[in-house]
């Protein structure tokens, strides 16, 4: 009887370790799958970064946020191969929109310095008020 109580005993030691185990083994299970899931998200933000690469700003935004979560990803211990894609597609997408933005900027400071722009502004006043003329 004396060992029928220490196996009971036993028992409920080793189940509690089980426990223990099966919930550390669940918490970083949940930790690798949210970390794969920022590595996609970083791949996903990177082609969008890269796709829209002219467009300035919100490809820009896109870059970072891929940039972002690639680290992330590998803070949390994922350095899989699309966490890697990832992280160079939104380094691509960075130095695209860089350049687009660079490229607008210079654009518009040299249209505005060369008195066009105005001129565009007023051709185009000029155009509307005489087409609201022809509509009343």
């Amino acid at each position: 009887m004396a060992e029928e109580g220490r196996t009971e005993k036993v028992d409920s030691v080793d189940a509690s370790k089980i426990l223990d185990s099966s919930a550390a083994v669940n918490k970083s299970k949940q930790t690798e799958t949210a970390a794969e899931s920022e590595a996609t998200l970083s791949l996903v933000f990177g082609l969008l970064s890269i796709v829209g690469g002219f467009s300035g700003t919100i490809s820009l935004a896109f870059a970072i946020a891929g940039l972002i979560l690639a680290q992330q990803a590998k803070k949390k211990g994922y350095d899989d191969n699309i966490r890697k894609v990832g992280l160079i597609s939104s380094i691509i997408g960075i130095v695209l929109s860089a350049f687009a933005l660079l490229i607008i900027i210079l654009f518009l400071l040299g249209i505005i310095g060369m008195g066009v722009f105005t001129t565009l502004l007023s051709m185009l006043g000029i155009w509307l008020s005489a087409a609201s003329h022809v509509i009343i």
